[in-house]
C-alpha cells in the first residue's frame, strides 16, 4: 500500500463518472438539448453542445451541463426552467467496468461509503447495479439536503461511520467537489481521472490529490 494512505479505515466514493459512467444519459441529453435550443432560436449540434459541456466542466461550473446550455442561450432561459425541460435519466447510466469487482476486493480491507450529489434514489439505483452490499454509509444530497462541495456532507458522513478525517479517503473525479473540501477538511483523496471533469486543473493546494489514478481498477495497486 502507497504509504500516504497507511491510516486509512474508510473510503469514500462520489458516484457519477467514479462508480457510474454518466456519458449514455448525458448523450440523450444533448440530443434531446438541439429541438430546445432550437425554439429559442440557437442552432446547435450535439458536438457543439458536448463541446460547451466540457468547457463548463475544465472551469468549474457547478452544473455544466446547464450552465452550457445558459452560455448558448446568452442567458435568456433560466437554468431551472432548462432544467424541467430537459430532465436527467438516470436510467441509462451504466456501472464502470469492474466497479463490483473493484469493491469487492477493497470491501474485506477498508469499510466503504458513498459521498454524492444525486437524484433521488441513487441507493436504489447502486442495488439495482449490485453495488449496494458494498457500502454501510450512503449519504447523497437529494436525501442528505445538503451538497457537495458544503463541509456539511463530509462531516455527516464521518459522524454517520464513526470516522476521524485522518483516516477517511475521498475517492472522487471533481476537484472542486471531491478532492478540494475533503483535503481542505484534513482527508486524503484520490481522483479517478475518468468522465467530464478529467480536464479540471488544480487552482489551490488543496485541489492536489494525494494520488490520481486513471479507472477503479487503479485502487488495488494503490491501496
Amino acid at each position: 500500500m502507497d504509504e500516504r494512505f497507511a491510516r486509512a479505515e474508510w473510503l469514500f466514493f462520489d458516484i457519477g463518472y467514479t462508480l457510474i459512467d454518466e456519458t449514455p444519459a448525458v448523450l440523450a441529453r444533448a440530443e434531446a438539448a438541439v429541438p430546445v435550443l432550437a425554439e429559442h432560436g440557437v442552432r446547435a449540434t450535439v458536438t457543439q453542445i458536448l463541446a460547451g459541456y466540457e468547457e463548463a466542466a475544465r472551469r468549474f461550473a457547478p452544473g455544466p451541463f446547464l450552465d452550457a446550455l445558459v452560455g448558448l442561450l446568452d442567458g435568456r432561459v433560466e437554468k431551472e426552467a432548462l432544467r424541467r425541460q430537459l430532465p436527467y435519466r438516470t436510467d441509462l447510466e451504466t456501472p464502470y467496468d469492474r466497479a463490483d469487482e473493484v469493491l469487492s476486493a477493497l470491501h474485506g480491507r477498508f469499510r466503504l461509503g458513498v459521498i454524492a450529489n444525486q437524484l433521488p434514489g441513487s441507493a436504489a439505483r447502486l442495488a439495482a447495479y449490485g453495488l449496494s452490499p458494498f457500502f454501510d454509509v450512503h449519504i447523497a444530497s437529494a436525501e442528505a439536503g445538503v451538497a457537495k462541495p458544503d463541509p456539511a456532507i463530509f462531516a455527516m458522513a464521518l459522524d454517520q461511520a464513526g470516522c476521524s478525517p485522518e483516516r477517511a479517503v475521498m475517492i472522487g473525479d471533481r476537484l472542486d467537489n471531491d478532492i478540494g473540501p475533503a483535503r481542505a477538511l484534513g482527508w486524503r483523496a484520490v481522483r479517478v481521472r475518468q468522465g467530464v471533469h478529467i480536464n479540471q486543473l488544480p487552482r489551490h493546494d488543496h485541489e492536489q490529490a494525494d494520488a490520481s489514478i486513471d479507472d477503479l481498477p487503479g485502487l488495488l495497486a494503490l491501496l
